[in-house]
């Protein structure tokens, strides 16, 4: 994030929180037990959200699996907790509804940590993660044309192309209230809304994020005339998914992408930049 906003970048807020950790490594125990005390440290106005990697929904059962954490968050006071709706694992077929397809089993893992996380007392945030390539367009691709694919959009002037942002993070061209996206989004809603008390969560419309491309929607569409894709994205979906739900249950992003150097351009959308 840019310094003249007041704002600090993430390995300033590593390096001061690393300084703090050792300020009260050699305050005591004392401080210590104000940061690893129970879930009662936590009240006040500040709450402590911890997020846990998609490889929990991916792979159930690995580390980031909330089960797998759930003795650290409980013992550190956590919450909230967040955790990520991979779409083309939870519905790899175009064709079938999430809990109808072959990704069904890892849907009803998703249930099962969400749930056991409410039974905790733990807030949970579920965030929308990466595109299917049917949803995408990129189905088609052999790993050769991948190679090459729109490179201009998904690795920096002269970068690697090994290095290529993947075909899972392009963003579809259709985000209307009649497309994919926005089925996956009232499905996600619907199944974890304020109507399934025992598995509820948070859904942002979608979390803005630096490995999605192209970030111009002009990329995407001639006739967008640069419209920034992480606006678009959100605000053609928000008003159907609320509809259905209730406005609780669908929030929208926090902020738009953003980087430590705070440059704009092909790969990434600048902190604080409009529409």
């Amino acid at each position: 994030m840019d310094s003249h906003l007041g704002l600090h970048t993430r390995r300033g807020l590593l390096r001061n929180g690393a300084l703090a950790l050792g300020a009260l490594a050699a305050a005591g125990a004392a401080s210590w037990e104000w940061l690893l005390g129970p879930r009662q440290a936590a009240s006040g106005s500040l709450r402590r959200c911890v997020s846990l990697g998609a490889n929990g929904v991916i792979n159930p059962g690995s580390t980031q699996d909330y089960r797998s954490c759930r003795a650290f968050l409980l013992e550190t006071g956590t919450t909230w907790v967040r955790l990520w709706a991979d779409w083309p694992s939870l519905q790899p077929e175009s064709h079938l509804a999430p809990d109808r397809g072959t990704g069904a089993w890892r849907l009803l893992e998703l249930d099962k940590q969400i749930a056991q996380a409410n039974a905790d007392g733990i807030s949970v945030i579920l965030c929308s993660y990466r595109f299917p390539t049917w949803a995408n367009g990129t189905a088609s691709l052999t790993a050769a044309q991948d190679a090459a694919y729109q490179l201009e959009d998904r690795i920096a002037e002269g970068g690697d192309p090994a290095s290529r942002k993947g075909l899972g993070f392009k963003l579809p061209a259709d985000f209307g209230t009649n497309s994919a996206w926005a089925s996956w989004i009232d499905f996600l809603v619907r199944r974890y809304s304020e109507h399934s008390p025992s598995r509820r969560a948070t859904i942002p419309s979608r979390r803005p994020c630096s490995t999605s491309w192209p970030a111009s929607a002009s990329r995407l569409d001639p006739g967008s005339r640069g419209r920034i894709t992480t606006t678009r994205t959100s605000s053609t979906t928000r008003a159907r998914a609320r509809s259905r739900a209730g406005r609780r249950t669908v929030q929208p992003p926090c902020a738009r992408c953003c980087s430590d150097a705070g440059r704009a351009g092909r790969m990434a959308t600048r902190f604080g930049r409009r529409s």
